[in-house]
C-alpha cells in the first residue's frame, strides 16, 4: 500500500466511509478552507488514490469470497 501520513491515511478511510471528500478532510482534521480547496484533489494524489483503491479492491474480494 501507499505511503501516507497519518492525516492522509484517515482522508482516504473517512472518504472510503462517508463518499464526501469535503466532509472526510474535516473529519480527518484538515481546516474547513484547506478541505473547501484541496479536498477533490486529494483524491487525485497518486499515493491517497492507490490507497483507496487498493481498499476498495480488497473489500470487494471478500465480499466476492463470503459470497462463493
Amino acid at each position: 500500500m501507499a505511503n501516507l501520513n497519518p492525516k492522509q491515511k484517515a482522508f482516504a478511510e473517512y472518504y472510503l466511509e462517508l463518499g464526501n471528500a469535503y466532509k472526510a478532510a474535516i473529519k480527518a482534521g484538515y481546516s474547513e478552507n484547506y478541505a473547501k480547496a484541496q479536498s477533490y484533489d486529494m483524491l487525485d494524489r497518486v499515493g491517497i488514490k492507490q490507497y483507496i483503491e487498493d481498499r476498495t479492491k480488497a473489500a470487494d474480494q471478500k465480499r466476492i469470497a463470503s459470497a462463493d
